[in-house]
């Protein structure tokens, strides 16, 4: 993906749009613009053994939905739907569980929970990959949730 407006993901989950204020509010720090773009990248495509993007996206999709954050639900079901990928990991269950676990009560993600990950097949580096990427999640969630209220807020101005 670019960083063209229209390929910004958090842009289109927030309904902004060029000539929108907060889109161009959004680019006084295109720097972050750029890097949150390119961390969505990073974290979905970068490889790592024992973690499929196919798994990281279903990942993405349930910690969305967990977050009650529909809009970017779809964006990672379209491109997990665009992955042709039916088979997902054996450890995948374990790997939503933790998620579901630190989006909604970090602190329970502590040894045990990530001795289930290990149990499940997952070395280190593929749990401090799912770990980001759950953080990320986190981070986007809450831009957008941001970005779409300072939206409906100017618009009832």
């Amino acid at each position: 993906m670019s960083n063209e407006p229209n390929n910004d993901v958090i842009d289109r989950a927030a309904g902004l749009a060029p000539g929108d204020a907060l889109h161009a509010a959004r680019r006084l720090r295109a720097t972050v613009v750029d890097a949150t773009q390119a961390s969505h990248d990073a974290l979905l495509n970068e490889p790592v053994a024992g973690l499929s993007t196919a798994d990281r996206l279903r990942v993405a999709v349930h910690c969305c939905h967990a977050a009650g954050a529909p809009t970017l639900a779809a964006h990672y079901l379209a491109l997990l739907q665009a992955q042709h990928t039916v088979q997902a990991s054996p450890a995948l269950p374990a790997m939503l569980a933790w998620a579901a676990t630190l989006t909604s009560e970090p602190r329970r993600g502590d040894r045990a929970a990530v001795q289930a990950l290990k149990d499940a097949g997952l070395d280190d580096a593929a749990i401090v990959a799912l770990a980001q990427l759950v953080a990320f999640l986190s981070y986007q969630t809450r831009v957008v949730a941001g970005l779409k209220a300072m939206r409906d807020e100017g618009a009832a101005r």
